[in-house]
């Protein structure tokens, strides 16, 4: 009989149940530009389960070819927002977070790379449809908000200090 430790167990626990959860990764490029992160990013969103949608928005990709070209290679889907609105790439990116959570089967968990106070109520609509929200910010730029409605908060320059704890 092999006995195991109680963390030992709970960890293995904790990764069966991140390898059945699915995930989505929604990148605000104009908030967040820090796309030598990216890859970063796609790793800690595999630490929580199966990535199953990874969306990078801005008003114009044409405007940042190198960065888009990078996050393209690394598997993201580049979504340019070029209405004539104020703050188009918020609105796109939440739409699309809506459209996708209202989907059969939708994501278990929402990843958001952004620091606008904006994203708030998005994140209370993916809570109550039982989401699980994680949101990472840049320093200084971060909406308290967030912070305090996400279920885990992170800053995007320690991304990699994260991924190696989940």
């Amino acid at each position: 009989m092999i006995v195991m430790s109680i963390s030992l167990q709970q960890h293995l626990t904790q990764w069966e149940k991140s390898m059945s959860s699915t995930v989505a990764l929604f990148v605000d490029y104009e908030n967040v530009p820090d796309v030598q992160l990216a890859e970063s990013w796609i790793n800690f969103a595999q630490s929580k389960g199966n990535l199953v949608v990874q969306n990078a928005y801005t008003r114009q990709w044409k405007n940042s070819p190198s960065d888009g070209s990078l996050l393209k290679r690394l598997g993201f889907r580049l979504i340019s927002a070029i209405f004539n609105i104020k703050n188009s790439v918020d609105c796109k990116c939440m739409y699309d977070c809506l459209g996708i959570v209202e989907s059969t089967p939708s994501p278990d968990v929402f990843i958001i790379v952004t620091g606008d106070g904006d994203y708030a109520h998005l994140l209370n609509i993916l809570k109550s449809h039982r989401k699980q929200t994680i949101v990472f910010s840049r320093r200084g730029s971060g909406s308290k908000k967030l912070k305090r409605i996400a279920h885990e908060f992170y800053f995007v320059d320690e991304v990699d200090e994260y991924s190696l704890a989940a």
